[in-house]
């Protein structure tokens, strides 16, 4: 779906994260792009092939997306050098969907701060 995501580089991994955020929130509810990714993700479920297909796609540029963004606060000495990227990966992903799926509470500016927020208190140097 989307090959070139516009990654931040603010020179601050919070400021990164928070911007990526807004800009994926903008995709996932002000497009027709979130009906599209709730249904990969519904047929991903169903289909043992298709997981692999979504994965190639959407979901894996806006995760290397985040991973540059946290390896370049790594190197900046921001994030702790023993970070484990995919987990933190994870948990933002995680809580994303969660929230696109379910449709409760909303993808907006509130959550992206809250969530980076939290993410940083956790990771920082």
């Amino acid at each position: 779906m989307t090959q070139n995501i516009p990654i931040p580089d603010t020179g601050s991994v919070r400021e990164d994260l928070y911007q990526i955020l807004q800009q994926l929130f903008i995709v996932l509810t002000a497009t027709t792009t979130a009906t599209a990714v709730t249904e990969l993700i519904a047929e991903a479920q169903i289909n043992s092939h298709f997981p692999e297909a979504s994965r190639e796609g959407f979901i894996q540029c806006y995760r290397a997306a985040i991973g540059t963004i946290l390896e370049r606060g790594i190197v900046r000495g921001e994030l702790r050098s023993n970070l484990n990227l995919e987990l933190v990966i994870d948990a933002i992903y995680g809580s994303v969907w969660y929230r696109l799926l379910l449709k409760h509470p909303p993808l907006d500016d509130t959550f992206a701060e809250e969530l980076v927020s939290f993410l940083i208190a956790g990771i920082s140097a």
